[in-house]
């Protein structure tokens, strides 16, 4: 069992890898150590979504943070 859930996780790591490159929010590129795998980063559209994400997220903890209490 184990290692079916470890097999769906890297298949929904792989989905949403592809959605957000897809979606022009990261970029990947080759590992110059391995070549097996791929480094991912925010592209420029990533990073500007974050900044506008930031004050949501900010909110979003608050709330959270307020209902723990």
């Amino acid at each position: 069992m184990a290692g079916e859930a470890n097999l769906k996780e890297r298949i929904r790591r792989g989905e949403t890898r592809k959605s957000l490159a897809r979606a022009g929010l990261i970029v990947a590129t080759p590992d110059p150590t391995d070549g097996r795998s791929r480094k991912l980063a925010l592209s420029e559209e990533g990073r500007a979504l974050m900044v506008r994400m930031a004050p949501l997220m900010e909110a979003l903890i608050a709330v959270g943070t307020e209902i723990d209490e």
